[in-house]
């Protein structure tokens, strides 16, 4: 075994990005904790959908801070500049990014 090898069930954060991940598997698999949890309570992860973190903290993963959302979805809070938009406005900013992801899938 390498100094450095660590067992299945550890975790980690990620300097790179600053998500937790858990190892799952040797020799060196892993995943993000926030998926495990969601998957473990919820079940499985459509493809187009991603696991977002509700008050944005990266470390709080746990299922009431975890909600299953689109990429279409995701890709309209960033253009709406959900990440940088005051507390008291989100709400208004994650409705509106709802209402322009059903309008734009009902234009196909």
């Amino acid at each position: 075994m390498p100094p450095n090898h660590v067992p299945v069930g550890t975790e980690r954060i990620d300097n790179k990005d600053g998500y937790v991940k858990v190892k799952i598997a040797e020799p060196n698999v892993w995943q993000l904790k926030a998926r495990i949890v969601w998957e473990s309570i919820n079940g499985e992860i459509p493809p187009s959908h991603i696991i977002r973190f509700i008050d944005g903290d990266r470390l709080n993963v746990t299922i009431e801070n975890l909600e299953m959302i689109s990429r279409q979805e995701l890709c309209r809070l960033n253009k709406n500049g959900y990440s940088t938009t005051p507390e008291e406005l989100k709400p208004i900013v994650r409705a509106f990014s709802k209402l322009e992801t059903v309008l734009f899938a009902s234009r196909k």
